[in-house]
């Protein structure tokens, strides 16, 4: 095996490569962040109820079960007759 068969291995950017950058925040950024999330959730939650209970309750919440059906009773069928003794 050559070198050239390893391709897919070197690198195929023009010039020099980029070097790697960091962007970093205090952690306090990050709890403001998370505070403010959690009071817009907590909001949009308080905004979406009345309109998923109006959903779920539309014809009706405590509904009663439909009555069972019935299955139709089989024909009765009349005892048989011993045969005549003769």
């Amino acid at each position: 095996m050559a070198a050239e068969d390893f391709g897919e291995y070197l690198d195929r950017v023009p010039g020099a490569m980029p070097g790697p950058y960091v962007v970093s925040v205090s952690i306090w950024f990050w709890r403001i962040a998370m505070l403010l999330w959690s009071l817009w959730l907590a909001s949009s939650l308080v905004r979406w109820l009345p309109w998923c209970w109006r959903c779920f309750s539309t014809a009706g919440v405590w509904r009663k079960k439909p009555p069972r059906a019935v299955p139709p009773a089989a024909p009765q069928v009349p005892p048989a007759q011993p045969p005549a003794a003769g």
